[in-house]
């Protein structure tokens, strides 16, 4: 597991370098919290021999889709992206003088938390239209005659459903299901890594840019990956 207080302290170092790159220049501020499709935000931290690279990305960059798997292929997807996310040598390739061993790593998604969403909110309506009918009819059968009471029920049930309905719609559209992952890494001549090269592009075509914050001992850069340029040059 990754050792909480170490973890805490360039966790801190990752705030900064995104703090740093929001000042870095007017050309260059984005809102890397804000969720694009299409671009994905890497944070790196190094601390002596301690370097964590920290990855933000939308469900979509990589699995295609950002709501709980449904079919066979989606959830086999979200299989195969769990499993290459977890190899992250596949991903990045280190100066190998530097001696970078990877120490741990973290990989969370929100997509499972959608279903979990979903289930609630279907089960939470089912049981607030049965007890609403009972309750209504219990109290009003014998003040209303049949005619009115249908009319009540139709017009009140359809008006809760729609404002209910049109609440929910709003919250999907405004969920985004997205992947934080974390690498740990321990450099043993931390002062010969020089660069750091990507295959991000290769696994995960849907993203466009990366934007990178990396904070060392020795300097602060912000930098723009693409397809044409994947190096993250110290």
């Amino acid at each position: 597991m990754i050792v909480k207080s170490k973890w805490a302290a360039l966790a801190g170092l990752c705030v900064s370098a995104g703090a740093f790159a929001d000042h870095h220049g007017e050309e260059e501020k984005r809102d890397h919290k804000a969720h694009v499709h299409g671009e994905v935000s890497f944070n790196i931290a190094q601390d002596g021999e301690d370097l964590i690279l920290a990855i933000s990305a939308p469900g979509a960059d990589i699995v295609g889709f950002e709501h709980a798997p449904e079919t066979a292929e989606e959830k086999e997807a979200l299989k195969q992206a769990l499993a290459r996310l977890a190899k992250p040598e596949s991903l990045f390739i280190f100066d190998q003088g530097a001696q970078c061993k990877l120490s741990d790593h973290l990989i969370e998604q929100s997509l499972s938390a959608h279903d979990e969403h979903d289930e609630h909110e279907e089960g939470h309506h089912d049981e607030h239209d049965e007890n609403h009918a009972d309750e209504h009819d219990e109290d009003h059968a014998d003040e209303h005659d049949e005619d009115h009471h249908d009319e009540h029920d139709e017009d009140h049930h359809d008006e809760h459903d729609e404002d209910h309905h049109d609440e929910h719609d709003d919250h999907d559209k405004e969920s985004h299901a997205a992947f934080e992952i974390a690498y740990q890494y321990e450099c043993h001549n931390v002062e010969k890594l020089t660069e750091i090269q990507t295959n991000w592009f290769k696994h995960f075509p849907n993203t466009h840019e990366i934007h990178v914050n990396l904070l060392t001992d020795n300097s602060q850069k912000v930098l723009e990956l693409d397809a044409d340029n994947t190096d993250i040059n110290f």
